[in-house]
């Protein structure tokens, strides 16, 4: 028996391996997995060779001698030989286990595979060669009724205690006795009737492909030729907001009479723990619900602010009803290059926290979307801009340094690229080092709604036309745990955008909200906070939605000449 610890970024888990050899990966194959080691699907071999275990490296790298205590680096995680046992005898040594970390951890124990490609049978014999000749044997001991819970799951310990305890058979009536009273007692319920449903159902699933966006593939004949997908017509002028139907099935945020105005704002809020990531820590920030009930704004007022995020689709929807209005009605040069956009123009990559593409869609603008662990090898030099959603690091530390690689040589080569909130830490920095740094990792802001202002003297800067709407107040949303930004660059770096309250304690960060530097011959374009808005007011959607279409329009307006 092999017992290992093993340690993923501070989290720690003990496994036990009742054979002699078991192969460490991710694969389906291997004995001990980890998805979130980076590990291949056959990283190493663990052999059981007397007092000590043989780890055998699956790449061909050579071979190391683990005794009980000695660590072993694979991939991301550290493997401690805790403790070995014979298949007959209790463990020789087994060092007092650390305190587990309550996140959850993935462990997978399968089946021991085939390990006839690593010459197994040749290090039993090199290491029986080593052994001085052994005694006569002797019958081995009977196993110890302990060792049989090693092997068993958790409810078989629980019910085989709970059979040795005195007590059970007394729990087991007190138990049955109040079911019987609960099922006598309990008032009887029906089922609430069903509405009935007259003639034909059909139903339709959705395309599969990831590459486009903008839901199922209409079915065309096999010889039709392609069409091109465009942006819709910007001629004729999009309905005014105050004209869009809203859905029926709205949840209702109106705020409980019985309970004072402050009351509501003590409400806990609704935790849901974070699967094993790389950055748990900030994660568990960013996934926190708050139960905030407010009052349903207008929809038409651009001022009023939103604190449901249930309405969040509502509200963008009002705000790109109100860009394209604005585009359609100034028939500029806007409208020109968003009317012959192409679906291969803008990648759009998706992210765990802000979705980009839902906005384009509600903007009516084609796109194509792509997954993070589809970009390794992509050539992204046949698209001109590149829309990176914040979300975690989801790549292997190999595959996520080549897909920086690759996105600096796309800015540098005449792309532009722009990117929200967790992408300055995950993109943004280590491709173009120097410009840009936030304190966000470790001191991540609060959830807030802040003001935004022009930054001093750019208020007729190209990429803010239309952001800030006349006697309007924008209120941008920070969703909680996001990254500030604080300029290194001054002389190559422009802010854009502002938020003061950010300098103000308890914050105390940079107020920076939008900045944009060039880079070789492309651009960069970072905000924090989302693009997708989903809470604030219909002013801040509106910027939010605007500023990344000045930054299309600088990309692919030949009469536009980027500022330097």
């Amino acid at each position: 028996m092999i017992v290992l610890r093993i340690e993923v970024r501070g989290h720690r888990a003990d496994v036990r391996w009742p054979g002699a050899e078991a192969v460490v990966g991710a694969g389906e194959t291997a004995a001990i997995q980890r998805d979130d080691a980076g590990w291949a699907p056959r990283e190493a071999v663990l052999v059981h060779v007397g007092d000590h275990v043989l780890c055998v490296r699956a790449d061909g790298s050579g071979q190391q001698v683990l005794r009980i205590g000695d660590s072993v680096r694979i991939g991301d995680a550290t493997l401690t030989l805790a403790g070995l046992a014979a298949e007959a005898e209790g463990p020789r040594e087994v060092p007092p286990a650390a305190p587990r970390d309550p996140a959850p951890v993935a462990l997978l124990v399968a089946s021991p595979p085939d390990l006839d490609d690593l010459d197994v049978a040749t290090l039993r014999a090199s290491d029986r060669e080593a052994r001085p000749p052994a005694p006569a044997a002797t019958p081995p001991p009977p196993p110890a009724p302990s060792r049989r819970l090693a092997t068993q799951s958790f409810d078989e310990e629980l019910a085989e205690m709970l059979r040795r305890s005195p007590w059970w058979l007394l729990s087991a009536a007190v138990h049955a006795l109040l079911i019987a009273l609960l099922s006598i007692l309990a008032p009887a319920t029906q089922p609430p009737p069903r509405d009935p449903v007259h003639g034909l159902l059909t139903a339709s699933t959705e395309h599969l492909d990831p590459l486009e966006s903008g839901g199922p593939e209409d079915q065309l004949p096999l010889d039709a030729p392609p069409d091109e997908p465009r942006a819709p017509e910007l001629d004729d002028p999009a309905p005014a907001p105050d004209e869009l139907p809203l859905p029926d099935d709205l949840p209702s945020t109106e705020r409980d009479p019985s309970l004072p105005m402050e009351a509501e704002d003590l409400l806990p809020p609704t935790v849901i723990e974070p699967t094993l990531g790389p950055m748990g820590a900030v994660t568990k920030l960013r996934i926190a619900e708050k139960n905030v009930v407010t009052k349903k704004p207008p929809a038409t007022d651009l001022d009023a602010v939103n604190h449901d995020m249930e309405r969040a689709r509502e509200v963008n929807q009002h705000a790109a009803a109100h860009v394209r209005a604005a585009i359609a009605a100034g028939a500029g040069p806007l409208g020109r290059v968003l009317k012959g956009l192409r679906t291969k123009d803008i990648l759009v990559v998706k992210g765990s926290f802000d979705k980009m593409e839902i906005t384009l869609e509600e903007l009516g603008l084609p796109f194509t979307l792509k997954a993070p662990y589809d970009l390794p090898g992509y050539p992204l030099e046949q698209h001109k801009l590149l829309f990176w959603n914040c979300g975690e690091s989801v790549l292997r530390p190999h595959e996520h340094e080549r897909v920086v690689r690759a996105v600096r040589e796309f800015v540098l080569a005449g792309g532009y690229l722009f990117t929200t909130d967790w992408a300055l830490s995950n993109l943004v920095i280590p491709a173009f080092p120097g410009h840009l740094r936030t304190k966000g990792r470790i001191h991540p802001l609060p959830e807030l709604i802040v003001d935004i202002v022009p930054a001093e003297g750019l208020e007729s800067h190209r990429l803010l036309e239309g952001v800030f709407e006349a006697r309007t107040t924008p209120r941008w949303w920070l969703e909680q745990a996001s990254f500030d930004v604080e300029v290194l660059r001054k002389d190559v770096v422009e802010v854009l955008a502002e938020a003061p309250t950010l300098a103000r304690r308890p914050e105390g960060r940079g107020t920076a909200i939008a900045v944009t530097f060039p880079a070789g011959r492309g651009r960069v374009l970072h905000v924090v906070g989302h693009y997708y808005q989903q809470k604030g007011n219909v002013a801040g959607a509106i910027g939010a939605q605007r500023l990344p279409l000045n930054f299309v329009r600088m990309r692919l307006d030949p009469a536009t000449t980027d500022p330097r």
